[in-house]
């Protein structure tokens, strides 16, 4: 199991839509974040759901996705 902090500034996103092997788990510990969860790379709409201090979002293996500030 891996563990990391990422600390976005606003407007900020850290990269596309990508997807990989492992389950991903997402927690907001501060502010407002806006996931994206895609259907591929280079979907034109994807789900976009605001997530808040305390919430967050289960990436199952291969699940394309990103977040924005």
């Amino acid at each position: 199991m891996g563990c990391h902090v990422s600390v976005l500034g606003p407007g900020s996103c850290p990269h596309p839509p990508h997807a990989h092997v492992e389950e991903e788990l997402l927690i907001v510990i501060d502010g407002e974040a806006n996931i994206e969860i895609a259907s591929s790379p280079d979907d034109p709409s994807p789900r976009v759901k605001t997530l808040v201090p305390g919430q967050f979002s289960y990436y199952p293996a291969w699940q394309h996705h990103t977040i924005r500030n």
